[in-house]
């Protein structure tokens, strides 16, 4: 039925009292709304109002720590319950604190504050592994502290609390920050020398992208056509060609999904006490805390059983919950599997040691598994072939979490490649040269040379200086064309006797190799040839940028009332004269035109219009 949402079957079974008081319950409350309101702070990059907001959970963390009752009875709630303390919140506030020191470069006060949390583990002790790795790098690369580095890292390495990951990337952080102060030490073995898979290199061209967001690349489709797509569908077309038919980017999203598939009994249907406390669970809520631990007899058994599984067992075990629970809220992605077949399909490809082998790590630890596994996963169900892909892109690189997930997956038995995809239009163009001459323009002096070379010194803020600037920009900006017309332009200058009135363009002439093209550029203007009837006058062209189009129509009119008709813009006699404005300087104040005696009357021109040039 439209909009509504079916959830599993499973039995509610709450056991452990949380709050004992009411005050407890207020003091989660209160708790609960200055985390939202730190969470604000820090997404809006107000890093001091977050200091200023953590302090008052600071206090409070610190006054818990003291009351060793209540920290003694919060112990023996479960895990997976206890973030629903308000000494938990307060922990996660006083971590937020760090960050935000960190933020603002408070590098001692931000060790100081987090050293208070990896000091107790009742508290978010999940969180130590990241504790741990910002602790190891302030002390590393901010305060350069070598010692303080080595004893973080030996700690985290011997609590139960940080991950396997996480360990690496600290013996990884070791390892580079030891190399680096003297490379003749050698504390610890690299980490990074793991016996990696196969690693294959591909090439495409992809597009640039200005926000600098993830990469696009071109290929082309069974038809012939130009597509575009992401790095990870770049490469699922290389391994589509390369004989593997079915081919899926969803990183562990369709692992975790044949997981709960594979596991459904035990994850629903099993009473443990406080997994389900809600009617709207997607998944128990010990599945990133406890899981294995509560339900370790039950686990070990299906493992023992998936590893002799037949091809009918395990399409039986399959059919049994897909039947019953399709489309049901849960840890499986039905639309990602689509249908039974597809499951058979993949887990047979894969192997049932190497699948059983992904479910295991699983099942172990959920929280730290389910991140960091490879892109792609293409197989041939036909052959009974597959392989399981991290696809890079340019400029990526490996992160200890992927490292590791290659590694196991190649012990297991799957096979794991790293598909490093390559831009080939990254590389550097050949320049081509111009055969045609360079002309060299002198270097301008600066002013401190020009006062020094002149035989009278010239006072740089002086009124002479700023007039032969505008002499040196006006005057002397065009010349003639000296070089081959064609017959169509030689024709009509015969008839005109006046060449300056036909364009420059490479249409009308042909061009003089010595001749700088950028200079050629400068020196395009709008043609007009046709003289005005009456007034004899300078009229601008039609083409300019200063058009009609950028006059205000009232001040138009307003201008042109007391003007003859034969010249709309000036009542003076002047001989027959062609003027040209050069799109760059037309654009600026109120030009004037030179009267027969030698006057200038002011010509009114559209705000954009500051500068004319007259050519003769």
């Amino acid at each position: 039925m439209v909009g509504k949402m079916k959830y599993p079957d499973y039995n509610i079974n709450r056991q452990t009292r949380i709050f004992r008081t009411r005050d407890d319950l207020i003091r989660y409350s209160d708790a609960l709304k200055q985390c939202e309101i730190l969470r604000e702070a820090m997404d809006s990059k107000k890093y001091e109002d977050a200091v200023a907001i953590a302090h008052n959970s600071l206090e409070f963390f610190k006054k818990d720590l003291e009351n060793l009752e209540r920290m003694a009875y919060e112990a023996t709630i479960p895990l997976h319950l206890r973030r629903y303390v308000a000494t938990s919140l307060h922990a996660y506030a006083v971590w937020k604190m760090g960050e935000a020191y960190e933020k603002q470069r408070k590098y001692p006060e931000a060790v100081k504050v987090m050293e208070i949390l990896v000091a107790q583990d009742v508290y978010i002790p999940y969180y130590k592994g990241k504790i741990f790795d910002r602790l190891a790098l302030d002390y590393g690369t901010h305060l350069k502290n070598l010692d303080k580095l080595k004893e973080i890292v030996d700690v985290a390495c011997n609590s139960r609390w940080v991950s396997e990951s996480h360990k690496f990337s600290l013996k990884n952080r070791l390892f580079r920050f030891t190399k680096k102060q003297d490379a003749s030490v050698d504390v610890i073995s690299d980490p990074t020398q793991l016996q990696l898979t196969k690693q294959i290199e591909l090439q495409g061209r992809r597009l640039e992208s200005e926000n600098g967001g993830k990469s696009t690349f071109i290929r082309w489709n069974e038809n012939g056509e130009r597509t575009f797509s992401s790095v990870e569908e770049f490469a699922i077309q290389h391994f589509k060609e390369s004989g593997f038919s079915e081919g899926i980017h969803s990183e562990g999203s369709l692992f975790t999904s044949l997981f709960g598939l594979s596991f459904w009994d035990i994850l629903y249907d099993l009473d443990i006490p406080d997994a389900f406390i809600g009617i709207q669970q997607e998944a128990p809520l010990d599945l990133d805390s406890s899981f294995y631990e509560n339900r370790k007899p039950f686990i070990d058994e299906r493992l023992r059983n998936m590893r002799e599984w037949t091809e009918e067992e395990v399409r039986n075990a399959f059919n049994a919950v897909w039947e019953k629970n399709c489309d049901v809220i849960s840890l499986v992605s039905w639309s990602l599997l689509g249908s039974v077949n597809n499951c058979v399909g993949l887990v047979l490809s894969i192997g049932l040691p190497g699948f059983v082998g992904i479910c295991e790590r699983l099942a172990k630890n959920y929280r730290v598994w389910r991140s960091g596994f490879p892109d792609l996963t293409v197989w041939n169900p036909e052959t009974r072939d597959h392989c399981i892909v991290e696809v890079k892109g340019p400029s990526d690189r490996l992160s200890p979490k992927q490292i590791l997930w290659l590694e196991y997956l190649n012990e297991v038995g799957c096979k794991a490649v790293v598909c490093w995809v390559e831009d080939i239009g990254n590389s550097k163009r050949k320049r081509v040269q111009d055969e045609e001459e360079v002309v060299e323009i002198p270097k301008k002096r600066s002013k401190r040379e020009v006062v020094g070379t002149s035989s009278n010194n010239i006072e740089l803020g002086s009124t002479k200086t700023k007039q032969n600037k505008r002499k040196r920009k006006t005057s002397g900006s065009s010349k003639k064309f000296q070089g081959e017309y064609s017959q169509e332009t030689a024709a009509k200058i015969s008839e005109t006797g006046n060449d300056e009135t036909f364009d420059s363009d490479a249409s009308d002439f042909k061009a003089n190799p010595n001749r700088n093209e950028k200079k050629a550029r400068k020196e395009k203007h709008t043609r007009y040839s046709e003289k005005p009837q009456g007034g004899n006058c300078e009229k601008a062209s039609v083409e300019m940028l200063c058009d009609i189009k950028l006059r205000n129509k009232k001040e138009r009119k307003e201008s042109l009332s007391d003007k003859p008709e034969s010249d709309p813009r000036c009542s003076h006699d002047h001989e027959n004269k062609i003027i040209s404005f050069s799109s760059s300087e037309a654009n600026k104040g109120i030009g004037r035109c030179t009267t027969s005696s030698g006057d200038t009357a002011p010509r009114r021109r559209s705000l954009r219009s500051r500068k004319l040039e007259t050519y003769k």
